[in-house]
């Protein structure tokens, strides 16, 4: 299964998932796939909950993209699916694949 399958499936269940990004784990609400409207790489907009963080900044918006991920795995843990500021039409997207 593809990373963005695999993605897609958690964001229609509304699991959380984990993986790794730059060299370190993180734990997510992922509500959002499509294409980065600059990049056109498959971009994943999430709500982070957990692990590492360059930024620093925890239970806040992430986007990620989808190739430098890893080891992804689909978590038991459910989420709302509601989280302030969450657009389902993204700006930031050229077209969307999956949203909550």
């Amino acid at each position: 299964m593809s990373n963005l399958t695999t993605i897609n499936e958690a964001i229609e269940n509304r699991n959380l998932i984990t993986f790794q990004y730059e060299g370190g784990l993180r734990r997510v609400e992922p509500f959002l796939t499509g294409v980065h409207r600059d990049t056109g790489n498959d971009i994943l907009r999430a709500w982070f909950v957990s692990g590492v963080s360059k930024s620093g900044q925890y239970n806040t918006w992430k986007m990620y993209t989808i190739d430098k991920m890893s080891n992804i795995e689909i978590m038991d843990e459910t989420f709302t699916g509601s989280r302030p500021g969450f657009n389902p039409n993204d700006d930031h997207m050229s077209s969307i694949y999956s949203h909550i």
